[in-house]
């Protein structure tokens, strides 16, 4: 106790007279500049002889630190020195201690304070904790390149991207001064994610992120990660926002499309383009053909739920490329172009759903060709219908005459006839006799 007491007191007298002389030479600089300004000479330096007794007085308190029984009383009371230290302002010894004590955490905040970036980036390069998503927040802004150089190495081995969007979000700042430098800087990270690591709340600040600085390039980066990881989980709701507030109208198609929102995604695609309207019918083709190839695949289970299902998102099908075919004709597309969307549909919709959408005057001679293909498919249907009646008549007529021989026909059972199961006389129950001229007792069949 005594030892610490006074350890901590003839460091204090050290520390003491050290600022005393540095208050010195910048009272005696600020002295000497005003009076150069006044007579107009040139600008004196402070003394060469105070500086050096600055360094030699410095020297001594490290001395002094080194020494074994300092230092252990200096580890034993830590907190204390650290802020009688600090009491003194003096950044040198105290960062001289810190490394001494191994101490990363007071190193690290002294750099920052002294705005030594790099040596802050080579210490947290060599440093296995945490502490670089600490410090990630005040380097972002200040040198981007080299902090995102320095994230990129430690990307593949324990860095976890998600604790890094707090530095991230800096960026979204619009007061920040070297905002396209940062920007560009996460960009750089973020092209160098793996689809696993662009996922969740990373995801929704991607989407942000591109939405806001690169528009035009975030409809691919959606497409590549739900490409390349089919379980990459959207915020719907928020990147719908993003979109909207952005006015990115085929985002917001594309991510109506992936909420299976077919109907919705086609009328905002309409308000746009129509190709892009036909691409939203097309993702629900391939919709309704994935769950048929999933229901033909388990035959064996009924799942009543998911032929509901189907049967809900056939009938949202023409609903899709009807109102497609509506808004051609209003927008005064060509009758051919209109017509040829009956056959782009794949037959969803017919001439008659759309005959009433024409103007009222539209020549009939532009209906003619498909009016005589629907006409030719409603003969070959009617003939495929009165071939399936006639080949039912046709059972059926085979059907009563078995039966009417059945009536007619007779067997005999003798009296020794056995069950063929139970091997017992046949006529000690209630038999049925087969054809086959196998016999067996109707509570054998039962049980059996």
């Amino acid at each position: 106790m005594h030892r610490d007491m006074l350890v901590l007191w003839l460091l204090d007298i050290q520390l003491a007279e050290l600022a005393e002389h540095r208050q010195s030479v910048t009272s005696s600089a600020d002295a000497f500049t005003i009076e150069c300004s006044s007579s107009g000479g040139p600008s004196i330096e402070v003394s060469d002889t105070r500086e050096a007794q600055i360094r030699q007085l410095k020297d001594q308190i490290f001395c002094f630190l080194n020494r074994p029984i300092v230092f252990q009383a200096v580890s034993d009371n830590q907190t204390a020195v650290y802020k009688m230290i600090s009491s003194h302002v003096d950044f040198d010894v105290q960062l001289y201690l810190a490394n001494k004590l191994h101490d990363t955490q007071t190193v690290l905040k002294i750099l920052l304070i002294q705005k030594s970036y790099k040596e802050i980036l080579d210490l947290l390069e060599r440093d296995n904790s945490n502490l670089i998503y600490e410090y990630s927040e005040a380097l972002i802004t200040q040198v981007p390149v080299e902090l995102i150089s320095l994230l990129l190495k430690k990307l593949n081995k324990s860095l976890d991207p998600l604790k890094l969007l707090p530095a991230f979000l800096k960026c979204l700042n619009p007061e920040l001064k070297n905002r396209a430098k940062v920007v560009d800087s996460i960009f750089t990270f973020i092209e160098n994610l793996t689809p696993t690591q662009t996922n969740g709340a990373i995801l929704d600040f991607c989407i942000n992120l591109y939405a806001t600085f690169r528009p035009m390039e975030l409809l691919p980066f959606m497409q590549k990660c739900i490409n390349n990881n089919s379980k990459a989980s959207f915020n719907m709701a928020e990147a719908l926002r993003i979109c909207t507030e952005h006015g990115l109208v085929e985002c917001r198609v594309f991510l109506l499309c992936i909420e299976g929102l077919y109907e919705d995604a086609v009328i905002l695609a309409l308000t746009i383009s129509i190709e892009l309207a036909k691409k939203c019918a097309n993702e629900l083709e391939k919709a309704i053909e994935k769950r048929t190839a999933e229901k033909d695949s388990l035959l064996e289970i009924v799942d009543t739920k998911n032929s509901q299902s189907n049967s809900i998102l056939m009938e949202m099908r023409r609903r899709v490329w009807l109102e497609i075919s509506k808004s051609m004709i209003k927008s005064g597309t060509p009758i051919s172009q209109c017509l040829a969307l009956l056959y782009e549909s794949k037959r969803v919709i017919r001439i008659q759903d759309v005959l009433d959408y024409f103007p009222e005057f539209t020549k009939i001679e532009h209906f003619k060709e498909p009016l005589m293909g629907f006409l030719k498919e409603y003969s070959n249907e009617i003939k495929k219908l009165q071939m399936e009646i006639r080949d039912a008549t046709e059972m059926a007529e085979e059907l009563n005459e078995e039966i009417d021989k059945g009536k007619s026909s007779f067997m005999v059972i003798r009296a020794n006839s056995s069950c063929s199961f139970c091997r017992e006389s046949l006529l000690k129950r209630q038999f049925v006799a087969f054809v086959c001229r196998h016999c067996f007792h109707k509570s054998c069949l039962e049980e059996n």
